[in-house]
């Protein structure tokens, strides 16, 4: 962030506090920092790192884009922005961070790259990152529901313990990733990707599979509910999977690992389906075979 960025931050974290009926003494008690690193904020001499900013647009009362360089600060009664004043662009850079507690839930634009940085207990819910691009991060315990990651793409991270229901996944990219542990109720992964990925213990109850390719992913302990429709699983591994009220149409099954463990209760397939596992040696107990 420049110069000009910082001293525009500056003025804005003045402008709020003053709004507030705040002294610089009393906001730095509010922050757990010394009346000096708020003057210095002011003036635009340091930047308050994103959580600081998190804090500040709690105790002021302000929204998070405020502090944004295309932010209108210009009063509008007090009343929380609208939905379209979200929508503007966020110059923030979050890469290389670790952000811990922090709300950025309704953001829009969030799709700069956090690499090499780690979430924990974060919200993102409603939030806009695509196209999000992470690598070699660590998620831990964030909300992302009702998200939207359309064709972002996560590479060699760690997500675990995540709610991700209803977020939209469609022609996202999964690459050499863990996914442990965490909620993809209702999720959409249309023409999603994952390649040398591992998947277990997912809740992923009505996800939408729609042309959704698995190449190389293992899934361990996990239960599918819901529909797939056009997917591909080519060179994968099942450990304790069951599909249950499934329906499976026009899903190719090549290659795959430790199929047999694979259970299907009150499941539904068309006739190709059927075929691709039969011939990787899958008991058709649980399966009944439907007109396409």
């Amino acid at each position: 962030m420049n110069l000009m960025e910082t001293k525009s931050i500056g003025r804005k974290i003045a402008e709020a506090r003053k709004n507030s009926q705040l002294s610089q003494a009393k906001l730095s008690e509010e922050l757990f920092i010394s009346p000096q690193a708020v003057g210095k904020w002011e003036r635009g001499g340091s930047m308050p790192d994103i959580i600081s900013l998190n804090k500040l647009a709690k105790i002021l009362k302000v929204d998070l884009n405020y502090f944004s360089e295309d932010f209108d600060s210009t009063p509008q009664n007090n009343t929380k922005p609208t939905a379209e004043e979200k929508a503007i662009n966020n110059t923030f850079d979050f890469s290389g961070g670790i952000w811990e507690d922090a709300d950025f839930s309704g953001l829009k634009n969030l799709h700069q790259q956090f690499r090499e940085g780690n979430l924990k207990n974060c919200q993102f819910i409603g939030a806009t990152l695509s196209p999000l691009h992470l690598k070699d991060n660590q998620i831990i315990q964030c909300d992302f529901t009702k998200s939207d990651w359309q064709q972002s793409k996560v590479e060699r991270s760690s997500l675990t313990k995540n709610t991700f229901e209803q977020t939209n996944f469609s022609k996202a990219s999964f690459l050499k990733s863990y996914i442990k542990n965490g909620s993809m109720v209702g999720a959409n992964f249309s023409e999603a990707t994952f390649d040398h990925c591992h998947l277990q213990q997912l809740k992923c109850k009505h996800a939408l599979w729609q042309k959704t390719k698995f190449t190389q992913t293992s899934f361990e302990q996990m239960t599918f509910v819901g529909q797939f429709e056009d997917c591909a699983f080519d060179g994968c591994g099942f450990k304790k999977v069951t599909f249950e009220n499934a329906t499976l149409v026009n899903t190719f099954f090549k290659n795959n690992r430790k199929l047999k463990d694979i259970r299907f209760v009150n499941c539904k397939a068309d006739a190709l389906t059927c075929a691709f596992l039969k011939n990787e040696g899958v008991k058709l107990d649980g399966i009944e075979v439907v007109e396409e």
